[in-house]
This record gives C-alpha cells, structure tokens and sequence, in this order.
C-alpha cells in the first residue's frame, strides 16, 4: 500500500502558539495607532459658538482645579449666558483626546446626588434632545442635554460611545467627533428654549 500521498512534506507548519503570538503583537499595533493617531478635533466647532449677539451676551468661566485635572487634554466651552431676562450656564466638551471625561450626564447628576424625577425627549431642528428634571433635597431644577456631531444631534449616550468608536476604528473617516452640551438654568428652574435656540441658532450646529 503506498501511504506517501499522506506523508509527503508539506512544508513547515505554523504552530497555534505563534500563531497566537501574531495575533497579539498585531492588535497591539492596531491599538497604539488608534490611540496615538492624531484624529481632528471639534475645536473649531467650539470656537464658533458666539459669546454675544444680537439679542444675547455670554461670558467665559474659569475652570476649576479640579475640573482642570479632570478635563484635561478635552477642548472646552464653560459659559454663563443672557438671553433676555433669562441667565443659563452651558457646558461644551470634546473628548477627543480624552473621551474617558465625557460620560453619560445622567449618570453624573446621580453620582452628584440629583434624582432624575422626569426625561422628556425634544426636538430641535437637526435631531433631539432630552430634557431632565432632577431633584437634590428641596432644590429642584432641570438641565437640557444632547450630543452633536455638527450636523445632527441626539441625546443618546450609546450612540455617542458607538461613534466616537466607529470614528478611532476608521481614523477618522467616519465623520465628525461627537460633542456633549448640557444647559441648566440659572436663578429660574426652567428655561424658554424656543428663544434660545432662536437667538443662539449655533448651539444646533456645534
């Protein structure tokens, strides 16, 4: 019986360990060129947001220390604004070098302390979205919350995180990083948006 068809040399294998070994230093490599590639930024989207107008002026707050630690490496718009007799403060973030400072807000009211009484969805011109009522004591207010990539706007942490991934996987090419707003009125505990939004149209299109 002639077994040399299945002895035949077929040349040298590779064994499951180097193979392992590949697979490994590979995916090292794909993770240090995703975390270390340099992918643009929303600081342009962010310095375009006016600090006053027509109808509105703003001013610039400074960072605290810790915020200064926390924040660090994330680009950054924290302002108190009038819009008529109405005062609010606004928070800007990009987290695009630094995503780990940016976190669902929801969860950042109730790490703070806040109960979260009522989430209603709204809509604005490019999207969405979410309107919160929390509650800390006897102290109620509410705070407006979304995220926008500069032409659409959603207010869902998931699909943030599913995007600000999408865009690293890609380098970029995905489109435009995500950047989180939040608005909380000030002295008042709720706020006429429509007129916001109508004297500060930029704030739809960060």
């Amino acid at each position: 019986m002639n077994l040399e068809p299945f002895t035949r040399n077929r040349g040298p294998m590779i064994s499951k360990q180097k193979l392992l070994w590949i697979g490994l230093i590979l995916a090292i490599l794909i993770g240090v060129i995703w975390e270390f590639y340099p992918l643009s930024d929303a600081k342009k989207r962010l310095d375009s947001l006016p600090l006053r107008g027509t109808g509105f002026e703003g001013f610039s707050v400074p960072l605290t220390p810790v915020e200064r630690t926390f924040f660090e490496g994330v680009n950054i718009v924290k302002r108190i604004y009038k819009v008529g007799d109405q005062q609010f403060f606004i928070y800007v973030l990009d987290g695009t070098h630094n995503r780990h400072a940016v976190h669902d807000p929801t969860f950042c009211f109730r790490g703070a302390g806040w109960d979260i009484e009522k989430e209603t969805t709204i809509p604005l011109s490019s999207g969405s979205a979410l309107l919160v009522d929390i509650k800390k004591a006897e102290v109620e207010k509410e705070a407006m919350i979304w995220f926008s990539d500069g032409k659409t706007n959603f207010s869902s942490a998931l699909k943030y995180w599913w995007l600000t991934t999408l865009r690293r996987l890609t380098l970029g090419k995905s489109g435009e990083e995500p950047v989180l707003i939040s608005i909380q009125p000030i002295l008042t505990e709720s706020l006429n948006y429509k007129e916001i939004f109508e004297k500060i149209p930029e704030l739809n299109h960060i």
